[in-house]
């Protein structure tokens, strides 16, 4: 049942209603439609925002003073973006067991990942492309035309 209530205040009329409430009703929670929504969870894809496709490599590096040394990967990566390529070596011998240097094609520009900084180190590389996607690199001296890496990738 609605109550109304007339208030007469010098020339204003003022009318109040209401509803009529049960005395056995459970309160219920106010909720503010000013309170902002909750943003809805993201992930985190570092890697897929910026365009990074991860892949898997082998490669054969050559050194001037050692036998060449073979390494495989899963964790290769490459930005169509920026024409950037990375992968590493391990190395094999005893004395540095499993250490790892990493590598990065940037176009026709060979670098050394050194603590997560490139450096420029005057090889070249010639990547070979299928269906849009990079399928091998070589790494070459261009003085001398020394074969430093052939690296395949799957993509």
């Amino acid at each position: 049942m609605t109550q109304a209530t007339l208030i007469v205040l010098g020339s204003a009329l003022l009318i109040f209603t209401g509803c009529a409430v049960e005395k056995n009703a459970s309160p219920q929670a106010e909720t503010s439609t000013l309170a902002p929504e909750p943003e809805p969870p993201t992930e985190e894809l570092a890697a897929e925002a910026d365009g990074t496709i991860r892949g898997s490599f082998t490669a054969v590096i050559s050194l001037l003073s050692a036998p060449p040394s073979i390494t495989t990967g899963d964790d290769a990566t490459w930005n169509p973006n920026t024409n950037t390529l990375t992968y590493y070596d391990t190395v094999k011998e005893i004395d540095a067991y499993g250490f790892r240097y990493n590598y990065q094609c940037v176009g026709q520009i060979h670098y050394d990942l050194k603590s997560g900084t490139p450096t420029q180190d005057g090889f070249v590389c010639d990547t070979v492309m299928k269906d849009g996607k990079p399928v091998s690199t070589t790494v070459t001296w261009p003085e001398s035309g020394f074969l430093s890496a052939e690296v395949s990738f799957q993509f």
